[in-house]
């Protein structure tokens, strides 16, 4: 058996510091973790603390480790030279759409997304975040997209 529950000290907490913003913010503004602890009686008792970040700052340091070297290397295995020439061998473009690079990185404040196929991991070439979602809920199935093709053709 399962109970859901806060801690006392965060129960009766309705602000916190970030620790990267210094601000007080309300408790709403951050997002929980949980920790389990199994109790004598054998239940186990779920615990939601509030992060030490922001939402604001938790989702800065996560766009920052995504855009850093050190994540593509460890995810893809790629450098930020091969980033850089497969971005040249795709005209500086979103493989997809084609919107530039340079656009993109602007309006958005990301850089492209490295698209992959999940079952082989190969690398297939770098999207704008658009287009990565957009096969994402096609789930890469190709019989779905050529359907949408047809729908998206089919006259009003």
């Amino acid at each position: 058996m399962s109970n859901l529950t806060k801690p006392d000290s965060y129960t009766r907490r309705t602000e916190k510091i970030c620790s990267k913003c210094n601000k007080t913010l309300p408790i709403e503004c951050f997002y929980f973790k949980t920790a389990k602890s199994t109790l004598k009686s054998g239940d186990v008792k779920t615990y939601y603390y509030p992060r030490h970040l922001c939402i604001s700052c938790y989702t800065d340091d996560y766009h920052n480790r995504r855009e850093s070297k050190a994540f593509m290397h460890h995810k893809y295995g790629i450098t930020n030279h091969t980033f850089d020439e497969m971005l040249s061998n795709q005209n500086n473009q979103c493989a997809i759409c084609k919107i530039d690079h340079d656009e993109w990185k602007e309006q958005s404040g990301t850089r492209f997304c490295i698209d992959h196929c999940h079952s082989s991991k190969k690398i297939r070439g770098l999207l704008c975040m658009k287009c990565n979602t957009a096969l994402g809920h096609f789930k890469d199935d190709v019989v779905s997209l050529q359907n949408a093709i047809k729908y998206l053709r089919t006259p009003e």
